[in-house]
Formats: structure tokens, sequence, C-alpha cells
């Protein structure tokens, strides 16, 4: 009785040890499958956040393309205006001479030669001048027009002078072929009146603009049955790559109630996203469609890791739950009746310290879990540090690239009347400033240059606008030469230079316009200022710029210095009307040339 006493109470020991490591190994389980949980939600949670990041940068993204669309158009509608307003200085007198036959040929001749030297726009496929009708070349069907065809109609832009410009229509045009044939065209019209009798019209100049030239513009890359519109503010299509929607109603009037709200910007509805923008002169907008699943992760990266996430979970799941069943039916079961009947047959004997094999070891799981969630963590972080500092960059390169382009038409304008003056000298020097100005400022440089070279772009820009407007102001730097090594976003200075001479210095009626640009150091801040003696501003326009609600150009250049900075920059703006104005602007000092990417 002895022996099988002590036996059975050997037997109960290892049975309640074993279930002492039971309940341990139950909550081993259960803590690894807490943590996993925990883990999981964490990496998904993770995931929600940086999807939600992305789309917001693909809405800004998308957002800045339409700016640039816009600025195209804009660019590219004002040179066709700009083309009427040089044309018409040498059409009106020409018209209103006297009704000679002979010197009616010669105005004829003189009209056909002007009309072919300035239509050197490519946007403009037809030029039609409308004439009095008692001129003889008035008949001639092609380019000159009776007035009275026009006189005859109620035409709401021959109430007033000046340029305007129709909505699409089909308009006649010669093929090189010289086949008449249609097409639909948006026209700029200019009407003068007569210089005796202002009541009537002495002349309109027609300039005929296809609007297929726009269809590259309108079109959504990698997306062929996606594309945008040009719409009147009742939401007509006036240009479109899918000719048949001209002249329809391509915007619902809710949506384009909010468009017309708002100005510019972007609003999702059903499956699309439309981002627009007005046009500056005109109540014209652009809307462009894209699909709403570009603001989603769709088959990008982040997709294929939600399915590696999803994949992962159920693996760790059923790895769970086949570790659970393995405990429960077999490590449970089998351990209790092993040690029974061990115990049977060593008497009362104890056996040895058991070691879990290694796959059944819990820890060695958690471990190697928790392992590999790490290095995915850490390479979802990489990956979004790569993408947030990919679009940074591409922020401060599309800012760098919106230059207004009517400096560059009227220099080259200026350079025309140089060369028909036989102003040679003139012409070369313009051509050579002109040639030094477009290297330094749209090279494939840095961004980020010393202000040395920012400062040698600027005076070559002084230099053209002063022989530009025959030396009307004078400009004065005022650089401390300990500064000119320091850092600084490449064209920072050139659109306040310009702001200053064209809304300040040259319309002043001073006698002695001057421009003045300084730059010095203090408690390690660049300080940089330009002062004009110009018209000056309000304190309302003051506001205005400082806070980026005016002046396109200014608050590029705020932008980008505020990127550049991290947002330890600062702007003020003093001045008084019929006095002048100063901006005078802070940013970190910084020599690195890896200034930029120092912020991440």
């Amino acid at each position: 009785m002895g022996r099988f006493q002590r036996t059975g109470e050997t037997i109960r020991e290892r049975i309640l040890k074993k279930s002492g490591r039971s309940i341990s190994w139950n909550k081993t389980v259960l803590a690894m499958l807490v943590m996993g949980a925990v883990a999981l939600m964490a990496i998904f949670l993770l995931f929600r956040m940086t999807s939600q990041v992305m789309a917001q940068d693909v809405r800004l993204s998308l957002e800045q393309t339409v700016e640039q669309q816009r600025i195209h158009f804009d660019f590219r509608l004002r040179s066709v205006q700009q083309q009427a307003e040089n044309l018409m200085p040498i059409i009106y007198p020409l018209v209103s001479v006297s009704e000679n036959p002979l010197e009616q040929y010669q105005e004829f001749e003189q009209l056909r030669s002007a009309i072919s030297l300035s239509t050197n726009n490519t946007d403009v496929s037809g030029v039609r001048l409308y004439v009095p009708s008692d001129k003889l070349y008035s008949s001639q069907g092609e380019t000159f027009l009776p007035l009275r065809w026009l006189l005859g109609l109620d035409l709401p832009y021959l109430e007033r002078a000046g340029i305007q410009w129709l909505e699409t229509q089909a308009v006649p045009m010669t093929d090189p072929s010289g086949t008449r044939k249609t097409v639909q065209a948006i026209t700029c019209v200019y009407s003068m009146r007569q210089r005796t009798d202002y009541s009537q019209i002495c002349c309109v100049l027609m300039l005929d603009v296809p609007v297929s030239g726009f269809d590259e513009l309108l079109s959504v890359e990698g997306a062929p049955d996606q594309y945008g519109f040009l719409v009147n503010s009742r939401g007509i299509s006036l240009a479109c790559p899918e000719s048949r929607l001209l002249g329809q109603q391509v915007v619902e009037e809710a949506l384009m109630e909010q468009i017309r709200a708002r100005g510019s910007g972007s609003i999702q509805q059903g499956s699309s996203v439309y981002v627009f923008r007005k046009l500056s002169n005109f109540d014209w907008y652009l809307v462009m469609q894209y699909p709403a699943s570009m603001l989603t992760v769709g088959d990008s990266i982040q997709a294929n890791f939600l399915k590696i996430l999803v994949v992962a979970v159920l693996v760790v799941a059923l790895f769970i739950v086949f570790m659970l069943a393995y405990h429960f039916t077999t490590n449970v079961t089998l351990t209790r009746i092993n040690a029974t009947l061990e115990a049977l047959s060593r008497g009362a004997q104890q056996p040895g310290g058991e070691q879990a094999p290694e796959f059944l070891d819990p820890l060695h799981h958690l471990e190697r879990n928790a392992d590999q969630m790490v290095l995915t963590i850490n390479e979802l972080m990489e990956e979004r540090y790569r993408d947030r500092l990919a679009i940074a960059e591409s922020q401060m390169e599309s800012l760098q690239a919106q230059i207004k382009p009517h400096f560059l038409y009227n220099t080259l304008d200026i350079l025309k009347w140089m060369i028909l003056d036989n102003k040679d000298a003139d012409a070369v020097w313009m051509v050579n400033a002109l040639s030094k100005y477009l290297r330094q400022s749209i090279n494939k440089g840095p961004a980020i240059i010393p202000l040395r070279e920012e400062l040698e772009l600027s005076r070559n820009y002084v230099q053209i606008m002063q022989k530009r407007f025959a030396n009307r102001f004078q400009a004065h730097f005022e650089i401390d030469e300990d500064v000119e090594e320091y850092r600084i976003p490449k064209l920072s200075l050139q659109p306040l230079l310009e702001n200053a001479l064209l809304h300040g210095v040259l319309y002043s009626e001073k006698p002695d316009k001057e421009l003045s640009i300084r730059a010095w150091l203090a408690d390690g801040m660049l300080n940089l200022e330009v002062e004009d003696n110009g018209k000056g501003m309000s304190q309302e326009q003051c506001q205005a710029l400082e806070q980026g609600r005016s002046g396109y150009g200014f608050s590029n250049v705020l932008r980008r210095l505020d990127l550049f900075a991290k947002g330890n920059s600062s702007c003020r703006i003093f001045s008084r009307e019929g006095v002048g104005t100063c901006i005078s602007i802070r940013i970190p000092a910084t020599t690195r040339e890896d200034a930029f990417d120092r912020q991440f």
C-alpha cells in the first residue's frame, strides 16, 4: 500500500504540475494573441493614415497640374490678345485715310503686309478684318470683309469698343492646300470707333483660335476616356477633346454653382474628381475630370501592402488556431497520459526537467513575429519618407517653374522693334543679356543656390528692364560681402523686382525713380529687402500680399521660401501711397548645399 500510495501521490503531483504548465501556456498563448492583435491593429491604423496623407498629396498634385494648365491657357490667350493690340495701331490709321483708288491699293498692300508679319502666333488659324464697305478691297472675301455684314446684325460686341472674346462658334478657314472649310474656334474681337463720330464703328479685327489646339492640354494622361473642359460660367463646353460635346452642357448647374463660388479647388462627385481653375481675365473656367480612384491607393504599392497585410493576418490567425488546437488536443492530453504511464512504470521516481521543442516555444514565435512586424513598419516608414521627400521636391520645382511668360514675350517684342529700327548694337546687347538671363533662370541646376548667383541673375534682369524702358529708373545693390555664399531658393528675388518695377516704379510720375536691393546678416538670419519709391500701396493691399491672397508671383515666392525655411521665414511689407514700398524678408542663414534635404 505504501508503494501504490506513494505512486498515487506522485501521479497527482505530476498531474498538478502539468496542469500548472497548461495554465501558464494558456496565459502565454493569450498574451501572444493580444500582442499580435495590437501590433496588427497598429499597422492597419498606420496604413490608413498613410493612405489619407497620400490621397491628400495626390489631390494637391492634381490641383498644381491644373494650375499649370491654367497658366498655359492664360498665356496663349493673352498672346493672341497682345497680337490684336499690336495690329490695331497699324490698321486704324490706314482704314481712316482718303477714298482715292490708288491710295486704297497702297493701303491694302500695307494692311496685308502688316497682318502677314504680325500674325505669327501658331494658335491663330485666321484673321478677318471688317472695313468700311466703300473700301475697294472690302470685297476681297477672305481676310478683308465689308463692315456692313456686321452692322446689320444685333451683335453685343459692337456696342462698345475694345477687345472682347467670343465663345466657340464655326468660322471659315483656308487650309494650306487652299481648301475652304469651317472649324470650331473662339475669337478675339477688337472693334474701333471712328475718330470724327465715336458712335460709328470704324473697323473690326477678328483673330480666330481653333479649340482643337487645346486638346492636348485638356487630355488626362493614362485615361483616354477621361478629359477636361474649358467652359463658360453656365457650364457650356467651349473646348474639349471630344468635339461632339462642344456647345453642350457638360457641367451640371449645381456643380457649376459651386465652381463659380469657389473659383479654384477640387470637388469629388460620384466616381469623378473635378479640379477647376478660373482663367485670369475671363469668366471662363478650366475643369479637369479625373477618376476618383486616383485619390485611393488603387494598384499602388499601398494596395499590395494591404494584400500582404491581409495574408499575414490570416497566416497568424491560422498559426494561433493551430497552436491552440495542438495544445488542447495533443499537448495537454498526451502529456498527462505520458506522465501517468511514466509514473506507473518508474514508481515514485520523479522525471527530469523537460524542455519544450523550439517549434512549441511561444516566446520564440512571438519574438520572430515581432521582429518581422518591426521590419515591416520600418520599411513602410522609409517608403513614406521617400514619397514625402519626392512630393516636396516636386512642389519646389513646380513652384519655381511658375515664371510669368509675358516677360519673355515683351522682351522679344522690344528686340523685334530694335531690329526693325536698325538698332543693331542694342539688339545684340539685348540678345546677349536675354540669353544669359535664360541660362541662369531655367537651367536644370540645383533649386537652392548661393545668394551670389541669385544677385547675378537679378542684376541681369534689372539691366534688361532698364534697356527696355530707356533707363527710366536707377537701381542700387547694397550687399554685404559676407552674405553672398548663403543659400536661397532660385528665383526668389526676380519676382519681387518685377512687382516693384511693374506695379510701383515704372508707372510712377516721379522724375527720380529708384529701386534698391539690400542683403545683410543679423542674429543668424539672412535679411533681404527690395525697396522702391514708386506709387506705394494701401494697408489692405499690403495685408493681402503678406497673407498670400493677392499677387500670384509674390505668393509663389513666399511659399517657396516657407518650404525652404521649414516654416521659419517671415515677410513684412511697409508701404505708403505716393511714397513707395519696402518688402523685407528673413530666412535662416545657411551655406550648406543640402539645406533643402535637411528639413526632412
